[in-house]
């Protein structure tokens, strides 16, 4: 079974933004399993994003999900997951206005505010 990996905000984990989103994924991908980031196993990893790379570095992930936040940015870890998935020539999709689309990009981060570092899309 091939599986698409969901990168997204940790701030939007378990909010109703998340649920509708994984509807949306696994609606648009009916044969594939959804790997979501935001599990305990995950969570309570002494580095969280070494697990998620590690979760992208297995052969049955073979394409990634991505949605923004705040003013159509993405947090630091998300960006890293995009940037990994494009590195290794894995397909990356992005959530925008209820739809997945490609997403070819190359993105650039900014400084968003005092405490973290975004990329805006």
């Amino acid at each position: 079974m091939r599986i698409v990996y969901f990168a997204h905000c940790m701030l939007d984990y378990n909010t109703e933004k998340e649920r509708k989103e994984l509807e949306l994924i696994e609606t648009w991908i009916s044969y594939k399993l959804v790997f979501n980031p935001n599990r305990r196993s995950i969570q309570q990893a002494k580095k969280p994003m070494q697990a998620c790379f590690d979760v992208l570095k297995d052969p049955s992930v073979d394409s990634l999900v991505f949605s923004t936040s705040l003013q159509n940015t993405i947090s630091l870890g998300v960006y890293a997951e995009i940037r990994y998935a494009q590195k290794h020539n894995m397909p990356v999709y992005i959530i925008q206005n209820g739809r997945i689309m490609s997403f070819k990009k190359t993105l650039n981060l900014i400084k968003h505010s005092k405490n973290r570092d975004w990329a805006k899309i």
